[in-house]
């Protein structure tokens, strides 16, 4: 099939997208973080899937493939590409125009409430904290082993809410941080055991909370080198790949131990095999998207939902054993809200096929935009030391995203980002008053 004019407008696209990452990267100074780590995101998750799905159909010679249980035209691909470029376009016009304004130069100097110190009673408390809650979630996702033999498989029953109070405890290290003062070897420990529990948990928010770790060593700390990016991006793929082929391993094979994980990678040693589950079966950045878009094609057209449909988060707050209870309206009032959008096949909803259920075109380019913005505005209120980073930065991780869920997702982290916060600062207010008694 002829795909020359769709292949040129990808690498197009492309070339957008890393011309923005290396005009960061070659910044000698204050470089913008947000930037670079949106286009690498988005060559990886959407570009890298849409690259992915292109050559199987140039090298299937057929007008439709499936991906996880959903049909995808190429037509549909094709709209996909395209849509997506305007996207990009919007994006990079916006960044350009929103970047020309200077932000301040010196971001490392001492924030107006630096000097007050984080009292190390305040990381025993956090301890004790995340020990009990975690334990808790420790049983209710089935123990060490089951955890170790089906990562991120057992949610549910109410162990999320256990698991989002665990996370309280790495807030002591990055509150340290945003205040320039240096961390002790319980908060790295604190830090580094709540990161290797969630890695077992989820990937997302893994990736999530060491993307806020870099954002307030660089912006309030030092500036990170540029070795220590390429040093994250390994990181991403080794978090994202190399362990995301150990648990889909575990869901294939049901149960899967210590013992079995070098089989498991000797599975994946092909690069083409590798690269095939990752796009495959790990992310939708593109073919949700193409999906909803052969959808339409075939109906006619869709009726978008407006974000309607997003209303469903404020159901998910509902305690999950009242939620699940047939005699109760919930379960009822939760199906009737998701009816309302327009497109069921996805597992995962991308931000591209999100914004496109809810406002068509106009979303997609509208979400460009939106990207454009949210990386200057961030990156410019991070340079400023009289704001509190500790919360933009904790807030604005997040940004990455609509490339990979839907805005849905954006409002469930954010909740729980705000009870973390509100946990950890009722106990260091605690904290500071035993220990100035």
């Amino acid at each position: 099939m002829d795909l020359l004019i769709d292949w040129l407008w990808f690498y197009f696209q492309v070339l957008l997208l890393v011309w923005v990452g290396f005009r960061e990267l070659a910044r000698p100074h204050g470089r913008n973080i947000y930037a670079m780590a949106l286009v690498l995101a988005t060559l990886a998750l959407v570009h890298g899937q849409a690259w992915w799905m292109l050559s199987k159909f140039s090298a299937a010679g057929t007008g439709v493939i499936r991906h996880l249980g959903k049909s995808i035209s190429l037509h549909g691909a094709c709209l996909a590409n395209r849509y997506i470029g305007l996207s990009v376009l919007c994006f990079v016009v916006t960044y350009l125009v929103l970047s020309r304004r200077k932000a301040p130069l010196n971001q490392h100097a001492p924030a107006r409430d630096d000097r007050q110190l984080v009292p190390n009673l305040n990381g025993i408390l956090l301890s004790v904290w995340s020990l009990s809650f975690g334990a808790v979630a420790l049983n209710y996702l089935g123990g060490i082993d089951m955890l170790v033999r089906n990562p991120g498989q057992y949610f549910g029953r109410g162990a999320t809410m256990f698991l989002v109070l665990t996370h309280v405890g790495r807030l002591q290290l990055l509150d340290k941080i945003s205040r320039r003062q240096k961390g002790n070897l319980l908060d790295i420990l604190l830090f580094g055991s709540i990161i290797l529990f969630q890695l077992f948990n989820g990937r997302g928010w893994t990736l999530f909370f060491l993307f806020q770790l870099l954002l307030l060593i660089n912006y309030c700390r030092r500036e990170v080198s540029r070795k220590m990016i390429m040093g994250c991006l390994v990181v991403f793929i080794f978090i994202a790949i190399v362990f995301g082929t150990y648990r889909q391993f575990s869901v294939v094979q049901e149960e899967i131990g210590f013992s079995d994980i070098p089989y498991a990678y000797q599975k994946y040693t092909d690069t083409d095999n590798a690269v095939d589950w990752f796009y495959a079966t790990a992310v939708e950045g593109f073919a949700g998207f193409a999906g909803i878009l052969t959808y339409a094609d075939s109906q006619g057209g869709i009726s978008h939902d407006f974000g309607l449909s997003n209303l469903s988060f404020w159901i998910k707050l509902v305690p999950y054993p009242l939620r699940l209870d047939p005699t109760l309206p919930f379960m009822d009032l939760e199906d009737g809200i998701l009816e309302i959008y327009p497109y069921k096949d996805s597992i995962t909803r991308s931000g591209y096929e999100s914004s496109y259920a809810h406002f068509g075109i106009m979303g997609v380019l509208g979400l460009g935009v939106l990207l454009g913005v949210a990386v200057c505005k961030f990156h410019q209120k991070m340079m400023d030391p009289t704001r509190n980073r500790l919360v933009i930065a904790l807030f604005s991780a997040y940004l990455l995203l609509p490339l990979y869920g839907s805005f849905y997702f954006i409002l469930f982290y954010c909740m729980t980002e705000s009870c973390d916060l509100l946990a950890y600062k009722i106990i260091k207010s605690i904290s500071i008053r035993l220990s100035t008694r």
